[in-house]
């Protein structure tokens, strides 16, 4: 009953604008607590980059929602720059910021229907990343201010590659025809679970550099399986390819990226010493003097690499 009591009271209090700090439209009088939120995303500033790494932090548009302690929608807040000042009485919230989306709901049943709200790759691009922030347990029972941080629902890619043939291949002069990744999963939902959309979902065969930002790439979320057969649908894991060309022959030079993490910053180190493949999706553990190397680091927080995995042989 309290709870039903305290949902009419936020809804009497939003509809009627009220900003103080008392509430007595539904009979009895409620007390109501300033909250200040402040929603932001990490920004992590390098010497190359730093107009880049403002873009990809970027808040242009916020949301907040409030939920009670069940998932039970309470209210919804918007701003401009991630910047909330609101009242509530007194109890225990869940809040959920998302940044950058469009097409939201005015009033979401639950918790779990507002995150099963998808995005796609199209509409995440460096200025408009949509962000997802959540904090249980939010408890109010005075004037309170809190921050939030959210994380981009997409992860970034960015990639060196180097070639060291030592004069070991004499069929002509190596040159890299294009770089691309290949069974790129094109949207998410907004949960951060990293999963992989259904076969039935968007998926894109090739994905070019995201111009004009340089050696980059953005994908979404992607824990399928690493396949390897011509012609195969996805779901299947995200590849980073090169293409080359060495005197008239074809290679690919294939990478794969076992798990594709929300907001998660790989960077591909190929060094390419021989060989390649003739297919992307060829097994590329069949060819060697290829030397491949994945960092994996929480993009955002400029923090320290988290793991390594090599999908290739190390050059001898």
């Amino acid at each position: 009953m309290r709870r039903f009591l305290i949902l009419i009271v936020l809804f009497l209090f939003a509809a009627a604008g009220c900003e103080k700090e008392t509430c007595s439209q539904c009979g009895d009088t409620v007390t109501l607590h300033r909250v200040s939120v402040t929603v932001s995303c990490p920004v992590v500033r390098t010497k190359d980059d730093d107009s880049l790494s403002l873009a990809e932090s970027r808040i242009e548009r916020c949301i907040l929602y409030v939920f009670d302690p069940s998932g039970v929608f309470a209210g919804r807040y918007d701003s401009a720059d991630g910047r909330f000042d609101f009242y509530l009485p007194e109890e225990t919230y869940v809040l959920v910021a998302i940044a950058n989306k469009s097409d939201l709901p005015q009033a979401p049943s639950s918790r779990d229907a507002l995150l099963d709200y998808k995005t796609t790759l199209a509409e995440n691009v460096p200025g408009r990343f949509v962000m997802v922030g959540m904090m249980d347990g939010f408890r109010v029972s005075g004037d309170v201010s809190v921050d939030l941080a959210v994380s981009r629902v997409v992860a970034k890619v960015s990639y060196t590659v180097r070639t060291d043939f030592s004069g070991t291949l004499t069929d002509g002069p190596f040159e890299v025809q294009d770089i691309f990744l290949a069974n790129v999963a094109g949207e998410a939902d907004l949960r951060l679970s990293g999963t992989a959309p259904a076969a039935a979902g968007i998926w894109y065969d090739r994905l070019e550099p995201d111009e004009p930002y340089g050696p980059v790439f953005y994908a979404c979320p992607n824990d399928a399986p690493d396949l390897h057969d011509r012609g195969g649908r996805p779901p299947r894991s995200t590849r980073f390819v090169v293409r080359a060309a060495l005197g008239d022959r074809i290679f690919y030079y294939p990478v794969t990226l076992d798990t594709i993490r929300p907001n998660t910053h790989y960077h591909v180190d190929l060094n390419i010493a021989g060989y390649g493949l003739e297919h992307p999706e060829d097994d590329p553990k069949s060819y060697g003097a290829v030397e491949a190397v994945v960092s994996v680091a929480q993009w955002g927080d400029g923090g320290d690499v988290e793991g390594l995995f090599c999908d290739e042989e190390p050059l001898p």
